[in-house]
């Protein structure tokens, strides 16, 4: 974990390089193919993957927490089982819940394929319930093994990711202007380097919540951001 002086360097710095990386990505929009923003294209695929991986490494984090003991790794541990079920819904969402993983209702040259997860699922009227029921386990488990404490430890150990929450953010209010949802709109770029600029936006929110996890992990314990 950086030191208190070199807190707002690093903080400086990683505004510095999403800020870059989103203006990059306005740019490159235009220039890149359509299929780069498309269902089932490389971006949303990368997106997905990386979700899952942040999934992955939360259940990682609950391992290593229980295996050191104590107060402090139990607690620990049911933090991290917490957290994971969020990256695994988030990559179910990108996968529209697994309606990319069927035939296309049509595809358009310019946007791809298109999916429709109320045509196409017939258990997509459970999806919200199934959330409803993981929020409400957590809210549990929360209240009842004092999580607050958890985020007490990491607000004082100056590992709460407010910036890199604050640039995941940034990133999604731009994918939703991109995808026409916003007040500004990108009406100057054509239908498809908007819905790629929607995709690279979300990649990069997706990227800072990541490293929201990873500064977290490494507040909580010297263990907690090793993979080993």
């Amino acid at each position: 974990m950086p030191d208190a002086p070199s807190r707002p360097r690093h903080a400086f710095r990683l505004v510095l390089f999403f800020a870059l990386a989103y203006c990059a990505s306005y740019a490159a929009a235009p220039w890149l193919p359509p299929t780069a923003g498309w269902e089932n294209g490389p971006v949303e695929n990368l997106q997905a993957g990386l979700l899952f991986a942040g999934g992955l490494l939360a259940l990682h984090w609950r391992r290593t927490a229980a295996q050191a003991g104590g107060d402090a790794g139990r607690s620990h541990a049911v933090f991290w089982l917490m957290v994971a079920p969020i990256w695994f819904v988030l990559c179910a969402r990108e996968l529209s819940w697994g309606t990319v993983f069927m035939t296309p209702l049509a595809v358009v040259p310019e946007l791809g394929p298109m999916f429709s997860s109320s045509q196409q699922l017939p258990y997509k009227p459970l999806v919200a319930p199934v959330i409803a029921l993981i929020l409400v386990w957590q809210l549990v488990l929360f209240v009842r093994t004092r999580q607050d404490r958890t985020l007490q430890r990491i607000w004082r150990g100056g590992g709460f990711p407010l910036v890199e929450i604050g640039l995941c953010v940034v990133g999604m209010l731009l994918s939703a202007e991109a995808e026409g949802h916003g007040f500004i709109g990108f009406s100057e770029l054509s239908h498809a380097a908007q819905q790629t600029l929607e995709e690279l936006a979300e990649l990069w929110a997706y990227i800072a919540l990541l490293l929201a996890q990873w500064r977290v992990a490494r507040t909580l314990g010297p263990r907690q951001g090793a993979l080993n």
